[in-house]
């Protein structure tokens, strides 16, 4: 399956006009023409296998919700509807860990997006990008990245608060 997904990605990718949308070439982004929207995720079959059950139980749910879990993706980027790319339990293209992801369409991308936000297991990572034609642009210059990094916090904060509502 990996070697089909790989051909799959190389033959599309050489196939399709790529156009250099680097900052000095252009003083405004090109028009995005479609997204999209990895899930990235840490493979931890040799542990507890709790990620990747929930990455892919991820992208069951996302799948039906949106009726494409029988869809796959004919090309990277001229779909004309939403679609999969399905699963990869290894490095593909420019990720270096597992991941999975859709096609959206311009008109889809706003619904796909948000539910994914919010649905999306803590484990994971949501790399969403734009598709203009420069692979190099968008996964470079113009992808929103939802991580999976707990955010820093100072606890001594809460024990403040904490007392001073015993008081009151």
């Amino acid at each position: 399956m990996f070697v089909f997904v790989a051909f799959f990605c190389l033959i599309n990718v050489a196939s399709s006009t790529l156009v250099d949308y680097s900052p000095k070439a252009y003083a405004v982004s090109p028009p995005f023409l479609s997204y999209h929207l990895h899930t990235l995720f840490m493979d931890d079959r040799k542990y507890t296998n709790k990620t990747v059950r929930a990455a892919l139980a991820f992208r069951e749910q996302f799948e039906s919700h949106f009726g494409i879990t029988d869809v796959p993706c004919a090309t990277l980027f001229q779909n004309k509807a939403p679609c999969s790319f399905g699963a990869v339990l290894g490095p593909l293209g420019p990720f270096t860990i597992p991941s999975w992801a859709v096609f959206a369409t311009t008109e889809s991308f706003e619904t796909m997006l948000l539910w994914a936000v919010a649905n999306r297991p803590n484990d994971t990572t949501l790399f969403v990008h734009p598709n203009t034609g420069s692979v190099r642009y968008d996964h470079v210059h113009s992808p929103m990245v939802v991580p999976n990094e707990r955010v820093p916090l100072l606890m001594e904060f809460f024990d403040t608060m904490e007392a001073e509502q015993k008081k009151n």
